[in-house]
Protein backbone atom coordinates (compact mmCIF):
# COMPACT_ATOMS: atom_id res chain seq x y z
CA UNK A 1 0.00 0.00 0.00
CA UNK A 2 2.91 2.39 1.17
CA UNK A 3 4.44 1.69 -2.33
CA UNK A 4 1.31 1.97 -4.38
CA UNK A 5 1.58 5.71 -2.79
CA UNK A 6 5.17 6.41 -3.08
CA UNK A 7 4.18 5.66 -6.98
CA UNK A 8 1.19 7.89 -7.10
CA UNK A 9 2.87 10.92 -4.97
CA UNK A 10 5.87 10.76 -7.90
CA UNK A 11 3.65 10.05 -10.80
CA UNK A 12 1.56 13.25 -9.54
CA UNK A 13 5.39 15.02 -8.91
CA UNK A 14 6.17 13.98 -12.35
CA UNK A 15 2.79 15.43 -13.92
CA UNK A 16 2.75 18.67 -12.25
CA UNK A 17 6.36 19.51 -13.58
CA UNK A 18 5.11 18.31 -16.91
CA UNK A 19 2.30 20.82 -17.08
CA UNK A 20 4.02 23.40 -15.53
CA UNK A 21 6.73 23.22 -18.32
CA UNK A 22 3.68 23.29 -20.59
CA UNK A 23 2.04 26.50 -19.43
CA UNK A 24 4.93 28.23 -19.06
CA UNK A 25 6.59 27.24 -22.03
CA UNK A 26 3.09 28.38 -24.36
CA UNK A 27 2.87 32.09 -26.00
CA UNK A 28 -0.67 32.00 -24.85
CA UNK A 29 0.30 32.06 -20.75
CA UNK A 30 1.62 35.45 -21.40
CA UNK A 31 -1.17 37.12 -23.16
CA UNK A 32 -3.32 35.51 -20.31
CA UNK A 33 -0.80 36.94 -18.01
CA UNK A 34 -0.68 40.42 -19.31
CA UNK A 35 -4.71 40.92 -19.44
CA UNK A 36 -5.29 39.37 -15.81
CA UNK A 37 -2.75 41.23 -14.45
CA UNK A 38 -3.61 44.41 -16.58
CA UNK A 39 -7.17 44.27 -15.37
CA UNK A 40 -6.10 44.59 -11.79
CA UNK A 41 -3.49 47.44 -11.95
CA UNK A 42 -5.51 49.19 -15.18
CA UNK A 43 -8.03 50.77 -12.66
CA UNK A 44 -5.53 51.68 -10.37
CA UNK A 45 -3.83 53.80 -12.79
CA UNK A 46 -6.84 55.47 -13.89
CA UNK A 47 -7.70 56.13 -10.53
CA UNK A 48 -4.24 57.44 -9.04
CA UNK A 49 -4.55 59.84 -11.99
CA UNK A 50 -8.07 60.92 -12.02
CA UNK A 51 -7.93 61.21 -8.23
CA UNK A 52 -8.13 64.36 -6.38
CA UNK A 53 -7.30 65.83 -3.26
CA UNK A 54 -10.60 64.73 -1.52
CA UNK A 55 -9.65 60.95 -1.72
CA UNK A 56 -6.80 60.65 1.71
CA UNK A 57 -6.58 56.67 0.44
CA UNK A 58 -7.85 54.14 -1.63
CA UNK A 59 -9.33 50.98 0.58
CA UNK A 60 -8.58 47.14 -0.78
CA UNK A 61 -11.77 46.85 -1.66
CA UNK A 62 -10.71 49.44 -4.26
CA UNK A 63 -7.59 47.88 -5.03
CA UNK A 64 -9.53 44.83 -6.35
CA UNK A 65 -12.28 46.20 -8.26
CA UNK A 66 -10.64 44.38 -11.54
CA UNK A 67 -11.53 40.73 -9.34
CA UNK A 68 -14.94 40.21 -11.47
CA UNK A 69 -12.60 40.73 -14.75
CA UNK A 70 -9.62 38.61 -13.69
CA UNK A 71 -12.29 35.45 -13.04
CA UNK A 72 -13.41 35.72 -16.88
CA UNK A 73 -10.23 36.07 -17.72
CA UNK A 74 -9.06 32.60 -15.59
CA UNK A 75 -11.79 31.00 -16.54
CA UNK A 76 -11.56 31.17 -20.14
CA UNK A 77 -7.48 30.33 -18.93
CA UNK A 78 -7.99 27.14 -17.46
CA UNK A 79 -10.84 26.42 -19.65
CA UNK A 80 -9.40 26.65 -22.46
CA UNK A 81 -5.99 25.12 -21.21
CA UNK A 82 -7.29 21.65 -20.99
CA UNK A 83 -9.70 21.44 -23.90
CA UNK A 84 -6.70 22.67 -26.07
CA UNK A 85 -4.56 19.60 -24.77
CA UNK A 86 -6.97 17.61 -26.15
CA UNK A 87 -7.98 19.37 -29.75
CA UNK A 88 -4.04 19.69 -30.25
CA UNK A 89 -3.51 15.87 -29.28
CA UNK A 90 -0.81 17.20 -26.63
CA UNK A 91 -2.84 15.17 -24.17
CA UNK A 92 -2.04 11.69 -25.87
CA UNK A 93 1.03 12.16 -25.36
CA UNK A 94 0.59 12.61 -21.57
CA UNK A 95 -1.53 9.52 -21.13
CA UNK A 96 0.97 7.25 -23.05
CA UNK A 97 3.75 8.59 -19.91
CA UNK A 98 1.75 8.82 -17.16
CA UNK A 99 0.52 6.18 -15.50
CA UNK A 100 -3.05 7.31 -15.46
CA UNK A 101 -5.28 9.94 -17.30
CA UNK A 102 -6.38 10.81 -14.26
CA UNK A 103 -2.40 12.17 -13.34
CA UNK A 104 -2.73 14.43 -16.05
CA UNK A 105 -6.00 15.74 -15.37
CA UNK A 106 -5.53 16.72 -11.66
CA UNK A 107 -1.81 18.24 -12.62
CA UNK A 108 -3.26 20.50 -14.90
CA UNK A 109 -6.22 21.60 -12.97
CA UNK A 110 -3.93 22.65 -9.64
CA UNK A 111 -1.16 24.08 -11.90
CA UNK A 112 -4.19 26.15 -13.84
CA UNK A 113 -5.11 27.65 -10.52
CA UNK A 114 -2.01 28.12 -9.39
CA UNK A 115 -0.70 30.20 -12.32
CA UNK A 116 -3.78 31.74 -12.23
CA UNK A 117 -3.30 32.92 -8.72
CA UNK A 118 -0.04 34.10 -9.64
CA UNK A 119 -1.34 36.18 -12.36
CA UNK A 120 -3.96 37.37 -10.13
CA UNK A 121 -1.52 38.58 -7.64
CA UNK A 122 1.28 40.14 -9.59
CA UNK A 123 -2.11 42.69 -11.11
CA UNK A 124 -2.64 43.36 -7.43
CA UNK A 125 0.90 44.07 -6.92
CA UNK A 126 1.43 46.26 -10.24
CA UNK A 127 -1.53 48.05 -8.77
CA UNK A 128 -0.34 49.18 -5.28
CA UNK A 129 2.58 49.83 -6.23
CA UNK A 130 0.68 52.38 -8.97
CA UNK A 131 -1.19 53.68 -5.89
CA UNK A 132 1.68 53.86 -3.53
CA UNK A 133 4.00 55.43 -6.46
CA UNK A 134 1.51 57.73 -7.86
CA UNK A 135 -1.98 57.43 -6.20
CA UNK A 136 -3.28 58.70 -2.33
CA UNK A 137 -1.84 55.82 -1.08
CA UNK A 138 -3.61 52.60 0.74
CA UNK A 139 -5.18 52.55 4.21
CA UNK A 140 -5.29 48.99 5.91
CA UNK A 141 -8.38 47.90 6.29
CA UNK A 142 -8.20 43.61 6.67
CA UNK A 143 -7.05 40.97 3.99
CA UNK A 144 -10.42 39.52 3.72
CA UNK A 145 -10.81 40.77 -0.15
CA UNK A 146 -7.26 39.77 -1.08
CA UNK A 147 -8.12 36.48 0.72
CA UNK A 148 -11.44 35.17 -0.86
CA UNK A 149 -10.17 36.75 -3.94
CA UNK A 150 -6.90 34.36 -4.22
CA UNK A 151 -9.84 31.31 -3.64
CA UNK A 152 -12.26 32.65 -6.25
CA UNK A 153 -9.45 33.00 -8.73
CA UNK A 154 -8.16 29.71 -7.81
CA UNK A 155 -11.36 27.70 -7.71
CA UNK A 156 -12.29 29.55 -10.89
CA UNK A 157 -9.23 28.72 -12.78
CA UNK A 158 -10.22 24.94 -11.88
CA UNK A 159 -13.57 24.73 -12.76
CA UNK A 160 -12.50 25.92 -16.14
CA UNK A 161 -10.06 23.54 -16.44
CA UNK A 162 -12.60 20.36 -15.23
CA UNK A 163 -15.33 21.83 -17.79
CA UNK A 164 -12.00 21.83 -20.55
CA UNK A 165 -12.11 18.25 -19.87
CA UNK A 166 -15.77 17.83 -19.76
CA UNK A 167 -16.23 19.34 -22.96
CA UNK A 168 -13.58 19.08 -24.65
CA UNK A 169 -14.29 21.67 -27.41
CA UNK A 170 -12.22 25.38 -27.01
CA UNK A 171 -15.33 27.24 -27.64
CA UNK A 172 -17.82 25.66 -25.69
CA UNK A 173 -15.17 24.89 -22.62
CA UNK A 174 -14.94 28.53 -22.78
CA UNK A 175 -18.09 30.28 -23.38
CA UNK A 176 -19.97 27.63 -21.14
CA UNK A 177 -18.30 28.51 -17.69
CA UNK A 178 -18.09 32.69 -19.14
CA UNK A 179 -21.98 32.32 -19.33
CA UNK A 180 -22.76 30.64 -16.27
CA UNK A 181 -20.49 32.12 -14.01
CA UNK A 182 -20.85 35.68 -15.38
CA UNK A 183 -25.08 36.01 -17.20
CA UNK A 184 -26.81 32.97 -16.09
CA UNK A 185 -25.99 33.54 -12.48
CA UNK A 186 -26.84 37.13 -12.17
CA UNK A 187 -30.34 35.93 -14.30
CA UNK A 188 -31.06 33.34 -11.35
CA UNK A 189 -29.72 35.84 -8.57
CA UNK A 190 -32.43 38.73 -9.92
CA UNK A 191 -35.29 35.84 -10.01
CA UNK A 192 -34.30 34.68 -6.60
CA UNK A 193 -35.38 37.83 -5.43
CA UNK A 194 -39.29 37.92 -6.71
CA UNK A 195 -39.41 34.09 -6.97
CA UNK A 196 -39.08 31.55 -3.77
CA UNK A 197 -38.43 28.55 -5.97
CA UNK A 198 -34.94 30.18 -7.09
CA UNK A 199 -33.74 31.14 -3.61
CA UNK A 200 -32.04 27.82 -3.05
CA UNK A 201 -30.16 27.60 -5.94
CA UNK A 202 -29.20 31.50 -5.73
CA UNK A 203 -27.76 29.90 -2.09
CA UNK A 204 -25.19 27.63 -3.78
CA UNK A 205 -23.97 29.20 -6.87
CA UNK A 206 -20.29 29.75 -7.05
CA UNK A 207 -19.54 33.17 -7.89
CA UNK A 208 -22.39 34.44 -5.88
CA UNK A 209 -20.59 32.69 -3.04
CA UNK A 210 -17.04 33.97 -3.72
CA UNK A 211 -18.59 37.41 -3.79
CA UNK A 212 -19.77 36.80 -0.17
CA UNK A 213 -16.32 35.12 0.83
CA UNK A 214 -14.41 38.12 -0.33
CA UNK A 215 -16.69 40.56 1.62
CA UNK A 216 -18.43 42.36 -1.80
CA UNK A 217 -21.71 40.40 -1.80
CA UNK A 218 -24.75 41.65 -3.25
CA UNK A 219 -26.94 41.10 -0.29
CA UNK A 220 -29.81 39.27 -1.53
CA UNK A 221 -28.74 36.02 -0.63
CA UNK A 222 -27.91 34.65 3.29
CA UNK A 223 -24.51 35.55 4.83
CA UNK A 224 -22.57 32.15 6.18
CA UNK A 225 -19.46 32.53 7.62
CA UNK A 226 -16.07 32.32 5.28
CA UNK A 227 -15.34 28.63 6.06
CA UNK A 228 -18.88 27.99 5.05
CA UNK A 229 -17.92 29.98 1.76
CA UNK A 230 -15.57 28.16 0.84
CA UNK A 231 -16.78 24.99 1.20
CA UNK A 232 -19.54 25.38 -1.16
CA UNK A 233 -16.90 26.57 -3.63
CA UNK A 234 -14.46 23.72 -3.19
CA UNK A 235 -17.76 21.68 -3.53
CA UNK A 236 -18.58 23.02 -6.92
CA UNK A 237 -14.60 22.84 -7.73
CA UNK A 238 -14.71 18.95 -6.55
CA UNK A 239 -17.96 17.99 -8.75
CA UNK A 240 -16.91 19.72 -11.87
CA UNK A 241 -13.89 18.02 -11.89
CA UNK A 242 -14.67 15.17 -11.08
CA UNK A 243 -17.26 15.21 -14.26
CA UNK A 244 -13.93 15.76 -16.03
CA UNK A 245 -12.04 12.90 -14.57
CA UNK A 246 -14.71 11.37 -15.71
CA UNK A 247 -15.14 12.01 -19.16
CA UNK A 248 -11.33 11.85 -19.05
CA UNK A 249 -11.12 8.42 -18.02
CA UNK A 250 -13.91 7.45 -20.53
CA UNK A 251 -13.17 9.06 -24.04
CA UNK A 252 -11.44 8.12 -26.20
CA UNK A 253 -8.19 10.80 -27.43
CA UNK A 254 -8.00 11.57 -31.44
Amino acid sequence: GSEMCIRDSTGLGRALRSETLKILTVRSTIVYLIVAAGAMFGPMVLGSLLSGDDIESFTLNDLLIGTGIAQVIVVAFGAAGAAGETRNGMVAQAFLTERSRSLWLIARIIVSAVAAAVMYLIGVALGWAVVQLVGPGLSADGVRPLVGGVIGIMAFAGIGAGIGALLRNTVAAVAVPVCWLFVLEQMILMASSAYEMFRPVAEILPGVRVGELSGSGTGMVTEYSPVVDALIVIAWLVVICGLGLWRNRRADTK
